[in-house]
């Protein structure tokens, strides 16, 4: 008789061989999406900095007791920070396990200089006034955001346009919310989240600034006719400083009515991550969040969890094909993080695609855009800076037309350029050679490919000696050839948070940055 113990073993051992099985020759396509970049706004305080957060907290309090969140926006530093990462993450690594970050990406949010200006916060005259990234920034050409887009390790993706109901803002202000009035003054957006006693059980909502598509206080929600109004902007204005159009999206909060699923599909919009909506695919994700817990249990906490989160993850890799990893921006951000937590958050994700390559390396690291496209027909295309990618996962050759590059990424092509088009990988021996808009081109299963401006290799663009960049300490900076004159003020680098003094570093006094202060053109 076989001992049980044996028994157990053998049981042990054939599960994991059958899971190896299933992994072995199976195409797994994996895109990481992080939520919340390009914010400056939510319907809760987002921190220039810990000591806005404990100045706030002696001064003010919290309406509802505890303490707020840690949530914060990205620096200079994080973005160079994210670029080593994820460059030291894909060195030596073949293309195919290689990471790329999907940033889904906020355009834009309220302009307190602007606001000042119409009475804000304190008289009845107070309106909503929007910057936007696109025209005040310098369009997509500014480093170090672009220099991740450029060197191919990030693609962003539009989430969102304010991230929070901006017309219950404005009526808070106007009525005299005195947290909405406070946070205002300090260059950020909040209100009085208690409990209202004239408002429960009425059916007039609840007092909340949630969220831009779909308001909890009912009197502000937008009709039909606004909500595409909003969109269309929006998505314009992504359009705009990146270059090229978003196809997939990430709802803020995840808090919209499915009825806006149609206004993104005329949008452009094959897919969500993370809702069901009309008219779009629906892409489930799977949570790789940690930065929470952090502050609800510390380090041993996060690593607890990270565990957790990677065993889960393994055993949805055995049965799906296709999936979503949702990696926040705030695991990338430090001013409200100490240093040891900065490293551990992004320790964490680090360990997550060394797991995912050791254990189903037949898998492909792609873009949110790209997932949504292979999922749907097995083949995708991608802009890239002067580029596309093309990835053909079928199971038989395709044969494609080449369309008007100008068209399908028109922000990083001109009219009739000349073309390249080269394998990347899958075919032997490489292709490489020129190509015109118009032409049939044979793609073959299993293959990656790369069509480029030829010219792109001659001007350098490839490596991105274009970035829009100033040195702050100085009153002029070179764009493009050209010199731009530029008031380096505090308020105006200031605009962005609406106060002198707050957030200041974010900018990084003396060092070359990207030109984020608020200049309209």
């Amino acid at each position: 008789m076989v001992p049980r113990t044996i028994l157990l073993v053998i049981s042990i051992h054939a599960l994991l061989l059958a899971s190896c099985a299933r992994s072995q020759g199976r195409r797994l396509f994996i895109a990481i999406g992080s939520d919340d970049w390009g914010r400056w706004s939510n319907s809760l305080p987002v921190w220039p900095n810990m000591e806005a957060r404990t100045s706030a907290m002696l001064e003010m309090g919290w309406p509802s007791g505890g303490e707020p969140m840690l949530s914060t926006v990205e620096g200079e530093e994080d973005l160079k920070d994210l670029h080593a990462m994820l460059s030291e993450l894909n060195r030596n690594v073949e293309r195919r396990l290689q990471v790329v970050l999907t940033p889904f990406w906020v355009v834009g949010g309220p302009d307190f200089e602007e606001m000042r200006g119409t009475g804000c916060p304190t008289k009845s005259t107070c309106e909503y006034r929007e910057l936007l990234w696109h025209n005040s920034s310098g369009g997509h050409a500014r480093s170090p955001y672009n220099r991740l887009f450029v060197d191919g390790l990030w693609h962003p993706e539009y989430h969102g346009r304010s991230h929070f109901d901006t017309r219950a803002w404005v009526h808070y202000l106007r009525e005299g919310d005195k947290f909405s009035r406070y946070y205002f003054q300090q260059g950020m957006v909040f209100y009085d989240l208690s409990p209202r006693g004239e408002e429960q059980g009425s059916g007039k909502g609840v007092h909340s600034l949630h969220c831009e598509y779909m308001s909890d206080d009912v009197r502000f929600q937008k009709t039909e006719e606004e909500l595409r109004a909003w969109v269309e902007e929006g998505m314009r204005s992504f359009s705009s400083f990146w270059g090229y159009r978003s196809r997939v999206t990430s709802i803020p909060t995840h808090h919209a009515p499915s009825s806006v699923g149609a206004i993104l599909a005329e949008q452009g919009m094959l897919a969500v991550e993370g809702n069901e909506l009309d008219f779009v695919d629906t892409i489930e994700r799977e949570e790789v969040d940690l930065d929470s817990w952090w502050q609800l249990g510390g380090a041993g906490a996060v690593r607890r969890k990270g565990e957790e989160a990677r065993e889960r993850l393994s055993r949805v890799l055995q049965e799906k094909d296709f999936v979503a990893l949702q990696w926040h921006a705030q695991n990338a951000m430090s001013w409200t993080y100490p240093v040891e937590a900065q490293q551990l958050l992004r320790g964490e994700l680090v360990k997550t695609v060394e797991m995912i390559r050791r254990e189903f390396p037949e898998s492909v690291f792609v873009t949110a855009g790209e997932l949504a496209e292979l999922k749907v027909k097995g083949w995708s295309t991608e802009c890239w800076h002067r580029k596309v990618v093309v990835r053909c996962y079928r199971s038989d050759p395709l044969e494609w037309r080449l369309p008007k590059m100008s068209s399908l990424c028109p922000g990083q092509f001109g009219e009739e350029e000349d073309l390249l088009i080269e394998s990347l990988v899958g075919l032997s021996p490489p292709l490489r050679k020129s190509v015109e808009e118009g032409e049939i081109i044979h793609l073959m299963p299993e293959a990656e490919y790369v069509i480029r401006a030829a010219a792109a290799e001659e001007e350098g663009e490839a490596r991105g000696e274009r970035n829009f960049v100033m040195r702050v300490s100085s009153s002029a900076h070179e764009s493009f050839g050209q010199e731009l004159r530029v008031q380096v003020a505090q308020d105006q680098l200031g605009r962005r948070w609406g106060s002198k003094g707050r957030g200041m570093r974010r900018l990084t006094w003396g060092r070359l940055v990207s030109l984020t202060m608020a200049r309209r053109r």
